[in-house]
């Protein structure tokens, strides 16, 4: 006879866990695709009080409604994980650039086989496969609520932005449901006991507004057949593309 243990003596990252493990048992759902919208955190981008003051500002007329529009979808099809931004039309194009840069245009592949983490990143153009070099660390918190009537917990992490001198962290909470036990989600976002159902970063939330089960979407790898850089190689081809345009600059 099974025995399961105490809830009452457990704290509440082990209750979250076992939670996971017991859904994990019955959870047969090997190909899964979830939806994303992304919005502004503050409820709007273009009228916040930084871009407003800002000498640029007439670039993002229309930035608000373009965020609105886009679509982001993972994809998860056993122990792989591939998110990306869908492609769509756009009637103000100005606006829409603007949008999928605040967005993000990047791919993420992740591999729970070797806990690997992907990101396919364009720089002038050109497309690189850079490999994730450290692993987000999450702290479970005691806050709920439902997202798509799905009990979700929240888990806080701290980013950091490798070529940023000042200001270089932010704060991200993840919302995850162990009622789906996939330990995948938006972005280089995962790890946590159940799909993560939103992110909140500084300035955006992704919100997950449909999740489809035994999905027929397959993650194609061949994207992946180049060679793979570490987070340092491409923060140096960044820093050489930044000297070579200033070259440009001064040389006009």
């Amino acid at each position: 006879m099974m025995r399961y243990p105490n809830l009452l003596t457990m704290t509440k990252n082990n209750i979250i866990i076992f939670l996971f493990f017991s859904y994990t048992s019955t959870f047969s759902q090997n190909n899964v695709i979830v939806n994303y919208k992304v919005f502004p955190k503050f409820g709007t981008f273009e009228n916040s009080k930084e871009i407003r003051s800002s000498k640029i500002s007439n670039h993002f007329i229309g930035v608000d409604d373009e965020l609105k529009k886009l679509n982001y979808e993972l994809v998860i099809n056993d122990s792989i994980s591939f998110f990306y931004l869908k492609p769509s039309m756009a009637f103000n194009e100005k606006a829409a650039r603007v949008a999928k840069s605040i967005g993000g245009r990047s791919e993420y592949y992740k591999f729970n086989e070797n806990n690997k983490l992907i990101i396919v990143k364009d720089l002038m153009g050109q497309k690189f496969n850079v490999q994730v070099d450290s692993i987000l660390k999450w702290k479970i918190t005691n806050e709920t609520k439902n997202i798509e009537s799905k009990k979700c917990f929240k888990a806080t992490t701290i980013k950091k932005f490798r070529l940023k001198k000042n200001n270089n962290e932010i704060e991200v909470i993840a919302w995850f449901c162990p009622e789906i036990p996939l330990n995948f989600g938006p972005k280089e976002y995962s790890n946590l006991p159940g799909l993560i159902l939103e992110i909140e970063e500084d300035k955006l939330i992704y919100l997950a507004d449909k999740v489809e089960f035994e999905a027929d979407n397959k993650i194609n790898l061949i994207k992946l057949a180049d060679k793979t850089i570490s987070e340092s190689e491409f923060d140096k081809k960044i820093e050489n593309t930044y000297i070579q345009n200033e070259n440009i600059l001064k040389n006009e």
